[in-house]
């Protein structure tokens, strides 16, 4: 995950996690945005249970941490759109959360380039 220029952009990786702890959430009644501590520390789990997945999951923790809460409930609510929706992330396509922030779901983060002096 990280900062886009009006939302955030979130790798195909890392939406299959927010589904897959996202439909936990959901199968007991609750919501992720209002389950944020529950919701994360499943995250955190998958982290430490699935190497595969460990090196997006653990950074994820901390980024939905350090989220304001506009940007953390359009996240939510991208995550129970995937989870609605079943199978299939729609790369490039970008998600109007109600709030109007962005969610962006890419294949693979881009590099940045840096300008050089």
């Amino acid at each position: 995950m990280r900062y886009w220029e009006c939302g955030i952009e979130i790798q195909y990786r890392e939406c299959q996690i927010l589904r897959e702890t996202a439909g936990e959430i959901l199968k007991n009644g609750r919501r992720p945005a209002q389950s944020k501590e529950e919701w994360i520390g499943l995250i955190g789990q998958v982290a430490h249970t699935n190497d595969l997945k460990a090196s997006y999951a653990a950074p994820m923790t901390v980024f939905l941490r350090n989220i304001s809460e506009d940007l953390f409930e359009a996240v939510s609510e991208y995550a129970e759109h995937l989870v609605e929706k079943g199978r299939g992330i729609d790369i490039m396509i970008p998600f109007k959360a109600q709030n109007r922030q962005m969610v962006l779901p890419v294949n693979l983060h881009a590099p940045i380039k840096y300008m050089e002096d």
